[in-house]
């Protein structure tokens, strides 16, 4: 939990995706995938539901693909600190959108590139190693590691297994024991 203060404390444009990562649990490509249509950031319980996810070919770039498994189709809710940055990020996004005009991108991605289209999965590999030193984490983390935090967390609150296995969208309960 200290390194995970740490990491959250370095406030920048990154912050709002290792957040939402971080304390949902999302794989990255689901989180790139994520579109507005999909966030509800409505109501006493705000949601995310996950059913696409981006993906890095050699002969196609990024593209748009099915999640990982059937049990990855799944909703996600949000803590209040995770809604409230997204809540920043999209007025930011309109504000971009506004500025650029027609050289914005329609995609409605919450994690878009610099001009609203998919982003390339290895920026946020990048951008988490500088995050981490920023940090003062003296240790390699990856980005999916950030969704282990999120079950590892999960567990020190004594979140059952089964409600673990379908928050990270696992279709086996044995790979969430595991991990």
């Amino acid at each position: 939990i200290d390194e995970v203060n740490m990491l959250l404390s370095v406030d920048d444009h990154w912050t709002p995706m290792f957040s939402l990562l971080i304390y949902t649990g999302l794989r990255r490509g689901e989180a790139l995938g994520l579109s507005w249509d999909n966030v509800n950031l409505d109501g006493d319980h705000p949601t995310v539901k996950i059913d696409r996810t981006v993906v890095s070919t050699r002969s196609n770039g990024v593209i748009f693909s099915k999640p990982k498994t059937e049990k990855s189709n799944r909703e996600v809710t949000l803590n209040p600190a995770v809604a409230g940055d997204l809540r920043i990020i999209k007025k930011r996004q309109m504000e971009q959108a506004l500025r650029l005009g027609t050289s914005w991108s329609k995609s409605n991605l919450v994690f878009p590139n610099g001009v609203g289209g998919p982003m390339q999965p290895s920026v946020v590999n990048r951008a988490l190693k500088r995050h981490v030193a920023k940090a003062g984490i003296d240790r390699h983390v990856r980005v999916h590691d950030l969704r282990h935090t999120c079950g590892s967390l999960m567990h020190q609150n004594r979140v059952s297994a089964k409600e673990i296995q379908i928050i990270l969208g696992h279709e086996n309960i044995q790979t969430t024991l595991n991990l």
